[in-house]
């Protein structure tokens, strides 16, 4: 039951202009604006509840430290009860709609009817079996990746699903939205420092990632050595890296990519998708034979 790329698009700008749209925009500015878990939870509510679903949950894994992997953001408006059986009886490890939103991009409609499961593993088959038992009748999960991070919206219904077309179309126009603002709402009320480290300790940093020695890192920006080792330690404190040294470098790169911080790294040599044979010769030729002669005339 998977949305296919074109349609989704289609959707998307189907309905980008309409009401319910507006509606969503707005409360996501509001989200943006949040100051705590509970006016996240409130406003996610709001913005799922005006798609049409009742039930919601947020869950991402954030990289912050090499030695313990993963912090979780989450949150939801599920009831205490389903959270606690969820947790101690490690649905997690074995919820198949968790499986399939963390290892793709496109959101999954899914119901748990007994039908549907009948080549799943035991264990999914049970877990859909609760899900019937709770009185859910189906959802869509909607993947939410960021960078260094993994993680889903789901929203759920209890309603008969054949009535859900447009609710479940909704969800699939309008939930990545929704979930991105969740994942900033909380990313930023959970992890309060950001935005600490200086310009230059970024771009101490940026060259680091990039395999930089600290020699060449100083040659780059023009400062000494030990500036950059000092910078260095400097950011490994303030990202609260635990052993400051320099075997802590790759935690320290990690928790900044995660953070924010820094940019993808793009060397466009000649290793390069950018160097593809078709265009072997082909973007020197047109820069030195038409736009550096452009630019030059611009100049005069």
């Amino acid at each position: 039951m998977q949305v296919g790329k074109q349609a989704y698009l289609k959707s998307m700008m189907d309905d980008i202009s309409d009401t319910l749209g507006n509606e969503i925009f707005a409360i996501c500015t509001r989200l943006q604006e949040a100051q705590t878990s509970k006016q996240v939870r409130d406003l996610a509510s709001e913005a799922v509840l005006s798609m049409g679903w009742e039930s919601w949950v947020y869950v991402s894994q954030v990289a912050v430290r090499m030695a313990q992997s993963t912090s979780a953001l989450f949150s939801s408006n599920f009831s205490l009860l389903w959270l606690a059986e969820y947790k101690f009886r490690n649905y997690y490890q074995i919820d198949p709609v968790v499986d399939y939103v963390m290892t793709h991009d496109q959101p999954y409609v899914w119901t748990p009817e007994a039908v549907h499961w009948r080549d799943a593993t035991p264990e999914a088959q049970s877990f859909m079996g609760r899900i019937r038992d709770r009185g859910f009748a189906g959802g869509v999960g909607i993947p939410v990746h960021t960078l260094v991070t993994r993680g889903f919206l789901n929203v759920v219904t209890a309603l008969p699903f054949d009535q859900m077309e447009q609710s479940i179309r909704n969800a699939q126009i309008y939930g990545l939205l929704i979930g991105n603002n969740i994942h900033d709402a909380l990313y930023r009320i959970q992890f309060p420092d950001r935005g600490r480290l200086s310009e230059m300790q970024i771009k101490v940093l940026q060259w680091v990632a990039e395999g930089a020695s600290a020699e060449v890192v100083a040659d780059k920006l023009g400062i000494k050595v030990p500036t950059v080792l000092y910078h260095i330690i400097q950011a490994q404190k303030k990202l609260k890296i635990r052993n400051i040294g320099a075997k802590n470098r790759q935690e320290l790169i990690m928790k900044a990519y995660a953070m924010g911080y820094l940019n993808s790294v793009m060397n466009w040599d000649d290793d390069s998708v950018l160097n593809a044979p078709e265009l072997t010769g082909k973007l020197s030729e047109i820069w030195e034979k038409e736009v550096k002669p452009e630019l030059a005339k611009k100049k005069k």
